[in-house]
């Protein structure tokens, strides 16, 4: 319901909204009583990083070409809905931890046919549904995504209030 809600969480998705990318936080602001919260993490284009820099991470991405956006343009959408302009902590070093895990967590789901340290019944299903070249392709990314060079991409959270 409109108005409805205290606190909005997104994790790692909106990214990957794509053309949808404003009405993901359209539907935030929606939901968010005035004065409520939205705090999300999310991959970013870093300012300046150039074509050819983001040609290796855009391929590595399920949406392709200019899928990811700026801190700048996050803060500008957001204002422009009645959002503050919010701030940004850059967890970038974390990046190459992160997609270097999942990717492990993929070959073990791969080569055992379960994840069995993990309690992810979703890599499980991958394992099971998806081909191998699929999965050879998604292996292929996870590496472009944890070596990608800081100088082009950032990880890190948002925090943004709807303003009353």
């Amino acid at each position: 319901a409109a108005e409805s809600m205290d606190f909005v969480v997104s994790v790692d998705a909106i990214f990957l909204a794509g053309k949808r990318f404003q009405e993901a936080f359209q539907e935030a602001y929606r939901v968010l009583r005035p004065g409520g919260w939205m705090v999300l993490t999310d991959l970013v284009q870093r300012e300046g990083a150039s074509a050819a820099q983001m040609a290796t991470v855009h391929g590595a991405l399920p949406l392709g070409a200019n899928s990811l956006r700026t801190v700048a343009t996050y803060q500008s959408n957001m204002q422009a809905l009645g959002f503050d302009a919010g701030v940004f902590q850059s967890h970038a070093s974390n990046l190459p931890v992160h997609y270097a895990g999942i990717k492990a967590a993929l070959q073990a789901a791969r080569k055992n046919g379960s994840v069995k340290d993990l309690s992810s019944s979703f890599l499980d299903k991958i394992v099971k549904d998806l081909s191998s070249a699929f999965l050879d392709k998604m292996e292929a990314n996870l590496t472009t995504l944890s070596t990608a060079p800081v100088a082009c991409i950032d990880w890190g959270t948002f925090v943004f209030q709807k303003i009353a």
